[in-house]
């Protein structure tokens, strides 16, 4: 009976030495991680530029704010007048910047005549004092039609404006662009991963992370020199739009059995 009773209790720990085995395997194969690929894909879109931008500045010094101000509201408002009428739409116009502020000048202030000691005569006393204004205001202007840029180009260098830049050629909705280069780089990562997983000799399972990364855009733009501040009419440059260039690049990650 004892002996019985002793096989019985050793039947009893060897199976919960068994499950406690079959458990912890159980266990480690819940928490392997999946076999996994990962590789990269590039895609390049092209595409004409279909806008044109400019920013310039017009500025002026006077002895008064008032005076100032009003010098450049005539003149900027003249030069937005003659862009409408060569057919730029309100929407694209815009103010990007004003800006009003004293000059200064450092003038000495009048000081009793004194002997200088040794030959060393002090430095004469100065005092900062206003002795004018500047006032400037700074535009953006879109060109959509691009038969229109050089001319655009001259009549803005021509209104003896400060400074002018431009043309930077971009796109209306560069996104549409964007997903054309996604497009060419998602199918080169999935031809990648195709060819390398038959070189391996594993089977591709599911996406299990993907990561983009935008090398953004390449616009080569071509101008010749623009000449500002000339009050006579210059000749309209040659401006050529060129192209813009998308860069994407993807990496995607394959579970694999």
């Amino acid at each position: 009976m004892l002996a019985g009773s002793v096989a019985l209790v050793f039947a009893m720990f060897a199976l919960l030495a068994f499950g406690v085995h079959a458990f912890s395997n159980l266990s480690d194969n819940s928490n392997a991680q999946p076999a996994t690929i990962t590789v990269s894909g590039t895609g390049k879109f092209s595409a004409a530029p279909d806008i044109a931008e400019f920013s310039f500045t017009v500025s002026n010094d006077a002895k008064t704010m008032t005076d100032a101000e009003t010098a450049v509201t005539t003149q900027a408002n003249a030069l937005v007048s003659q862009l409408k009428k060569a057919g730029i739409a309100d929407k694209d116009i815009q103010t990007t910047d004003f800006s009003a502020y004293p000059k200064y000048e450092n003038q000495a202030i009048a000081t009793p005549v004194i002997m200088c000691p040794g030959g060393a005569c002090p430095s004469p006393v100065t005092n900062q004092v206003v002795v004018g204004y500047t006032v400037s205001t700074t535009y953006s202007v879109k060109v959509r039609d691009l038969t229109q840029v050089s001319a655009i180009a001259s009549l803005i260098t021509n209104a003896n404006v400060n400074s002018v830049s431009g043309p930077n050629f971009t796109l209306d909705n560069p996104e549409s662009v964007q997903n054309q280069a996604r497009d060419l780089a998602i199918a080169d990562a999935k031809t990648q991963a195709s060819v390398l997983a038959k070189q391996l000799g594993v089977h591709l399972v599911r996406i299990t992370d993907f990561q983009e990364n935008d090398g953004g855009s390449v616009v080569p733009m071509y101008a010749s020199a623009m000449k500002v501040g000339s009050v006579a009419s210059a000749p309209t440059p040659d401006i050529e739009s060129g192209q813009t260039t998308e860069n994407v690049s993807v990496t995607i990650t394959y579970q694999i059995k």
